[in-house]
């Protein structure tokens, strides 16, 4: 398992949790999990309301990737969705 668990070259949320522990707890872990250069999606609804993220949140979000040792993190919108991306360090 642990070979299979350094090999992870991406990892998606797709809606990310509302307790404050519990996300950061799942980005730590996302970050201990990917391999170097490994990436991680976060995909929310973009929303005004109290649901999903907006794109000052979502830049939030980027700015945290980078604090908790994500090398580079960016937000993106695609579609209706806002899709915040980190890249562990190689």
């Amino acid at each position: 398992m642990s070979e299979l668990v350094s090999k992870m070259r991406a990892k998606l949320f797709a809606r990310t949790p509302r307790d404050r522990d519990a996300y950061h707890a799942r980005i730590a872990e996302s970050l201990r999990v990917l391999r170097p250069g490994g990436r991680l999606l976060i995909v929310e609804t973009e929303t005004k309301g109290a649901h999903g993220l907006n794109r000052e949140a979502a830049e939030v979000v980027a700015d945290q990737l980078r604090s908790a040792g994500f090398a580079e993190a960016s937000v993106s919108k695609p579609h209706k969705q806002l899709v915040v991306t980190g890249i562990r360090s190689a």
